[in-house]
């Protein structure tokens, strides 16, 4: 059941004016995560900041009314790990540098610095930009904080970190040389330290964190660790401090939810990613009344 109800948007918050003039570029901006199971209506029923999006799930029209309605179109590139239904799979599933699954079936633990991997990830950015995409969405850096930690044997002798930097920096620099005004974004996951490099942030444009305020929980979204979220909030605000875009997704149950997260998001000068708990997948984006900056909300029983 839907009920419109008419009013000036009551934000739940406390930020001075100082905070709102500081912060006003991102004030209202709303982004979308946007992977599987793409459908239309959904994801141009409202104007995205930035829209990031899977590029095997979206044709060309598709991708260009996306960005009649979009400020920037980021493609989906998987960089920290190797997965089994991409176009590449049938030439690497056999090299010695593709190891075991993750914890995500049909997905696998990659040498990400080998020349190889490299190569696939430049020629498909290259051509993710040739189909109209505005830049490049870089995923699971932080795989280099998991063989950093866990050490396999087909790691040693490397600095996972300094190799994810290097790779990063490899396909910023090809994309950008085939396009100097495509952006690249990436994922930090668990690797938040990874932020305070000054040659990481020389290489990408924009950042995306998941579950900063929230993760998700048996019954629902569940309050994160606060020294996480400290620790993240920390390295967030560095990169934002020079010039980074930042992005943040944490899941939601309903409009009041998706309100105080955007608020806080905003306060900090981030640009809020309001993801249904109930698409954790991120097989839905975020819903037209989520976080819409109008005198007018339609409130929903979800």
């Amino acid at each position: 059941m839907t009920e419109t109800v008419t009013a000036t948007v009551t934000v739940t918050a406390t930020i001075t004016a100082t905070k709102i003039a500081a912060t006003a570029s991102s004030w209202c901006s709303i982004a979308c995560y946007y992977l599987t199971n793409i459908e239309s209506e959904p994801l141009l029923a409202r104007h995205w900041t930035v829209a990031v999006i899977e590029p095997d799930e979206a044709n060309d029209t598709l991708l260009m009314e996306v960005r009649k309605r979009s400020d920037l179109v980021l493609a989906y590139l998987n960089a920290g790990y190797a997965e089994e239904w991409r176009s590449y799979w049938d030439v690497v599933k056999d090299k010695p540098w593709i190891h075991g699954t993750t914890m995500y079936e049909g997905e696998y633990y990659v040498e990400y610095w080998h020349t190889e991997w490299r190569k696939i990830l430049v020629e498909l950015a290259t051509r993710y930009l040739a189909r109209g995409f505005q830049g490049i969405y870089l995923d699971n850096i932080d795989a280099a904080e998991l063989l950093a930690i866990e050490r396999p044997s087909w790691a040693q002798g490397v600095d996972p970190r300094e190799a994810m930097i290097d790779l990063v920096c490899n396909v910023s620099n090809a994309v950008k040389a085939v396009d100097p005004k495509a952006k690249v974004y990436l994922n930090i996951g668990g690797a938040v330290n990874l932020l305070y490099n000054d040659r990481l942030l020389g290489c990408i444009d924009g950042v995306l964190r998941e579950e900063l305020w929230s993760h998700p929980g048996p019954s629902g979204p569940e309050p994160q660790d606060p020294w996480e979220t400290l620790a993240a909030l920390d390295a967030l605000a560095y990169a934002h401090s020079h010039g980074k875009t930042v992005l943040v997704a944490d899941p939601v149950n309903d409009l009041k939810e998706a309100w105080s997260f955007c608020v806080k998001a905003w306060s900090h000068g981030f640009i809020p990613v309001p993801q249904p708990a109930w698409a954790l997948d991120y097989s839905a984006p975020p819903p037209p009344v989520w976080c819409s900056c109008s005198t007018s909300m339609v409130k929903s029983n979800k």
